[in-house]
C-alpha cells in the first residue's frame, strides 16, 4: 500500500473521459477497499532479503546492455560498425522482444499458473539464458550470432514474466518491502557494471563474471522460496490480494486502465532513454583510453576505458537507486502531484539523452545520471500509485500493462542504438572515440 490513501476520487478521475466518471461509484468502492488495510500494511517491517532476489535475477539482464554486452560482442569478433554489427544490435534487441511479449502474454499463456509459480518459471528461463554465454561462447569457443538470439531471448522471456509478477507477489508484504525490492534493479547493475568491471580492469577474466551471474540465480530462487508470501490463490481463506483472470480484468477495464495512461507514457519514454543512452555510450567510447573533454584529443585528460566505464556506472547507480528511494519519501496524494512527479522524471530522462548526444565523455557521466534518475523516479512513483489506487485484484495485470508499454519504448531504444551512435559520432572516427572496433 502507499501514502495515497487520503486521495479523493475526483482527483483521480476528474480529468478522464465522461465514461470513466460515470463509473465513479464502482471505482469508489474499489478505492475504499484499497484503503481498508493501508495502516496495517504500512506498519509491516521490510523483508529486506527480497532485495537479494531482485539482484540475482536482474544481474543477468545487466549483462545484456552494459559493458559486458560490448565484451560479448568482442568475444564474437564483431566490429562496432558495419553490417554484422547491426545484426548483433538487432539480435541484442531480442531481450526486449522477450520482455515485451511475456510481460502481458504471461497473463494469457500462463493464466492457469499461480503468480508464485510463474516467478519460479521465470527464474528457470533466465538461468538457462545466462548459461549460454559462459558455456557455449567462452568455454566451447563458439562464435555464432545465434548465441546472441538464444541467450538474450531466453533472458528476455524470463524477465518479462519475472519483474511484474514478482512485484505483484510481494505486494502483501507492504510498501517498505516494495521500496527495498525495487532498489534491487539498479543494485544489480551496480554489482555487474561497477564491482565486477573493476575486477575485470585488474585482470579478472570476463568469462568469470558470466559464470558468477549464472551461479547467483539459484541463490535468489532459494531466498524467494523461503521469504516470499504464500500465493493468495493457494490459501483457504479468500484474500484481497487474490488476482482475477486476464479476461475478468479486461471486462473490468474501467476500474484500472485509464489510471495507468500517464504512468505508461512516462514509462515508455524512460525505457527508451535507458536502453539507448547506455549501450550507445559503451559503443562510442571504445578506445583503450577515453579523452574526457575533447574527443579529438589523444594526449590530454585521458582515462583508462574500463575505469571510465566504472565511474560512468557509479553515476548511473547513484541516480537510479537514489531516485527510487526518493520517490517513496514523498506523498503523492493528488492526481496533479502524480502528473508533476512523472513530468519531472521524464524531463530528467530527456535531459540525459540530449547531454549524451554531445559525445563529450565527462559530460556523459552527468547524462547517464540524469537519464537513470528519471527512470528510477518514474519507477518509484508508479509502483506507489499502482499499489495504492489500482484495485488489488488487478494488481498483476496493472503491473503487466504498465511494463508492457514501457518495454515498447525499450525495444525502440535498443533498436536505435546504432542510430544514436552515428548521431554522436557524426560519421567520424576520432583517435580514442567512435572507432570501428576496440
Amino acid at each position: 500500500m502507499t501514502d495515497l490513501e487520503d486521495v479523493e476520487l475526483e482527483d483521480i478521475v476528474g480529468t478522464l473521459p465522461t465514461e470513466a466518471n460515470e463509473a465513479a461509484e464502482v471505482q469508489g468502492s474499489d478505492v475504499s477497499a484499497n484503503q481498508k488495510n493501508t495502516a496495517e500494511l504500512d506498519q509491516q517491517p521490510a523483508v529486506k532479503s527480497l532485495l537479494l532476489v531482485m539482484i540475482c535475477i536482474v544481474q543477468a539482464y545487466a549483462t545484456t546492455n552494459g559493458p559486458l554486452r560490448h565484451k560479448f560482442k568482442v568475444a564474437l569478433n564483431i566490429q562496432d560498425s558495419g553490417a554484422v554489427s547491426e545484426v548483433f544490435t538487432q539480435a541484442a534487441v531480442f531481450v526486449q522482444y522477450g520482455k515485451f511479449a511475456m510481460t502481458l502474454g504471461q497473463n494469457i499463456l500462463l493464466g492457469s499458473i499461480s503468480p508464485k509459480l510463474r516467478v519460479w518459471l521465470s527464474m528457470a528461463l533466465v538461468c538457462l539464458g545466462a548459461l549460454v554465454i559462459p558455456l557455449v561462447v567462452y568455454t566451447f569457443g563458439c562464435k555464432g550470432l545465434w548465441t546472441v538470439f538464444v541467450a538474450y531471448g531466453m533472458i528476455g522471456l524470463g524477465l518479462g514474466i519475472f519483474e511484474c509478477t514478482f512485484l505483484s507477489v510481494i505486494t502483501p508484504l507492504g510498501k517498505l518491502t516494495k521500496a527495498w525490492a525495487i532498489m534491487g534493479f539498479p543494485a544489480a547493475f551496480g554489482i555487474i557494471n561497477i564491482v565486477m568491471m573493476t575486477f575485470v580492469s585488474v585482470g579478472l577474466p570476463v568469462s568469470a563474471v558470466f559464470w558468477y551471474v549464472f551461479a547467483s540465480i539459484p541463490i535468489g530462487a532459494l531466498v524467494f522460496g523461503f521469504r516470499a508470501p504464500v500465493d493468495a490463490q493457494h490459501t483457504a481463506k479468500k484474500s484481497e490480494f487474490e488476482q482475477v483472470t486476464f479476461r475478468e480484468s479486461m471486462l473490468d477495464w474501467r476500474s484500472w486502465t485509464l489510471k495507468l495512461i500517464p504512468l505508461a507514457l512516462a514509462n515508455c519514454i524512460s525505457h527508451f532513454v535507458m536502453e539507448n543512452v547506455g549501450p550507445a555510450a559503451f559503443d562510442t567510447f571504445n578506445g583503450p583510453q577515453v579523452a574526457l573533454f575533447d574527443p579529438r584529443s589523444a594526449d590530454s585528460h585521458l582515462m583508462n576505458t574500463d575505469r571510465y566505464l566504472v565511474v560512468l556506472n557509479i553515476f548511473l547507480l547513484v541516480g537510479d537507486i537514489g531516485s527510487r528511494r526518493l520517490a517513496y519519501c514523498f506523498k503523492f496524494d493528488t492526481s496533479r502531484a502524480i502528473v508533476l512527479a512523472l513530468g519531472f522524471a521524464v524531463s530528467l530522462s530527456v535531459l540525459g539523452f540530449l547531454l549524451a548526444s554531445l559525445g563529450i565523455a565527462s559530460l556523459t557521466w552527468i547524462a547517464v545520471f540524469c537519464a537513470f534518475a528519471g527512470s528510477g523516479f518514474n519507477y518509484g512513483v508508479a509502483s506507489k500509485y499502482i499499489d495504492g489506487l489500482i484495485p488489488k485484484r488487478h494488481n498483476l495485470i496493472a503491473y503487466s500493462m504498465w511494463m508492457f508499454v514501457g518495454y515498447a519504448g525499450a525495444i525502440a531504444g535498443s533498436a536505435t542504438v546504432g542510430v544514436t551512435r552515428r548521431w554522436i559520432c557524426e560519421g567520424q572516427s576520432y583517435p580514442l572515440e567512435c572507432l570501428s572496433h576496440r
